[in-house]
């Protein structure tokens, strides 16, 4: 018998409404987190539509469980859903509007996320790999080269920078911090996915509040070129960047970006401005994937702050799940060896990184989220070496349309500004 017995049941309620508000799904519990064995359910709310709604569940966000077709004549239909072993479903709704278009709504279920485990098993030589990689790393003079810009925001000093990672590479970022005399705890922020230039006010802004804030790049790219110059990028030598070298650890588009982070967190323990106390990552996405590696790869790290991060669980095809970016394993292989490919992902699957991370995490998951899917985010947190809060955020999907990434938004808030006067976070 497969592991979910969905068991589909339209409750009619209300009645219909002439102006028709978006449709919208809650969840049974409202957090979205059941036991696995227990029943949770969907609930779709659409006053003022008609018509057969369909429904979509689908393991993992994946493989499909059910499709089903129900009436929604009174606004209401309720989707009860039960899975006997660890893991999530997602429901996806399609209905129809008053003039035709097609409307989806989606939400996901978790079922007992602190037993979900990495879909692939991490490699033997994990660390022996990596830690090679740092001792090369030390042995490359960071070769700061520092850009001042003659416009500064008063108050604040600002600065371009680059650093050496290996031969002919180099990380790129910004920094500011408050101009006054003393010495600042620092805030290391990390980007999502693309091809884009860095906003000064994400340092500026953090800087006011107090922060040595630095902002990094993931590309060996200029951070502040014209808009067509990044989109040149996208479309040319960055195209699909996330899957460059995909086949081999050593060639791997991540093993700069990675080995970027932790360059990055050298320089910044040089400089006198920083407390030498308070070093704190954080990131969304591509960014938050970025933060925990750099937890992973430097002890000093004193706490992570990630939302949806990315890369976890990256073999989660290989057990029925869906991938998350950059989707090494689900796209298909071309001429590469789809093995070769399996393995290389393993090295940077941030799943496997998790065990080195030592310092306090705040991380956040989705439950809606097809792009970073939650399961992965929960098999990597079961795995963290450190104190940690989760946060599944019910209906949320990567972008948090409708400020459904609300939960995380507050918690980091509180988080950070805690870390920022050296005071014990508080209780969730």
């Amino acid at each position: 018998m497969h592991p979910l017995r969905p068991l589909l049941l339209l409750a009619l309620l209300g009645a219909p409404i002439s102006a028709a508000p978006a449709p919208t799904v809650s969840l049974v519990p409202a957090s979205g987190v059941v036991a696995a064995g227990v029943s949770g359910a969907f609930v779709l709310s659409a006053p003022g539509f008609s018509g057969p709604v369909e429904v979509e569940l689908k393991s993992h966000g994946k493989d499909l469980i059910s499709r089903e077709k129900v009436d929604l004549t009174d606004g209401t239909a309720r989707v009860p859903c039960e899975r006997a072993e660890p893991g999530t479903v997602l429901a996806i709704f399609t209905l129809a509007a008053a003039d035709g278009q097609k409307i989806t709504q989606k939400a996901g279920l978790i079922f007992s996320p602190e037993k979900i485990e990495p879909a692939a098993s991490r490699p033997k030589d994990f660390d022996e790999f990596w830690d090679g990689k740092l001792a090369a790393l030390a042995k490359v003079p960071i070769d700061p080269q520092i850009e001042k810009p003659p416009d500064q925001t008063p108050g604040i000093l600002y600065q371009k920078f680059s650093l050496a990672v290996g031969p002919d590479q180099r990380v790129r970022g910004q920094m500011a911090w408050p101009e006054k005399p003393g010495k600042f705890p620092a805030l290391v922020i990390f980007q999502w996915a693309g091809v884009y230039p860095l906003e000064r006010g994400t340092v500026v802004g953090n800087a006011k509040n107090g922060w040595l804030a630095v902002n990094v790049s993931p590309h060996d790219l200029p951070i502040d070129e014209p808009k067509a110059f990044y989109e040149e990028q996208a479309q040319g030598a960055l195209k699909e960047y996330g899957l460059i070298g995909r086949d081999d650890r050593e060639t791997s588009y991540f093993l700069r970006m990675y080995l970027g982070a932790r360059r990055v967190l050298d320089h910044v323990k040089t400089l006198p401005q920083w407390d030498g106390k308070t070093l704190v990552v954080h990131g969304t996405s591509m960014g938050g994937a970025q933060a925990l590696v750099a937890a992973a790869l430097d002890a000093d790290v004193t706490a992570v702050v990630a939302n949806v991060p990315a890369q976890c669980d990256q073999n989660g095809p290989e057990a029925g799940r869906a991938a998350p970016f950059p989707y090494w394993v689900a796209k298909e292989p071309g001429a590469l060896d789809p093995q070769k490919i399996s393995l290389a992902a393993r090295y940077f699957d941030v799943a496997h990184f998790a065990p080195r991370v030592k310092s306090q995490v705040l991380v956040s998951a989705g439950l809606a989220d097809e792009s970073c899917p939650p399961a992965g985010i929960a098999a990597m947190s079961n795995l963290l070496g450190g104190s940690k809060e989760v946060i599944f955020m019910p209906g949320a999907n990567h972008k948090g349309d409708g400020g459904t990434h609300e939960p995380h938004l507050q918690r980091s808030k509180l988080w950070l500004e805690a870390l920022r006067q050296g005071r014990p976070v508080p209780p969730r």
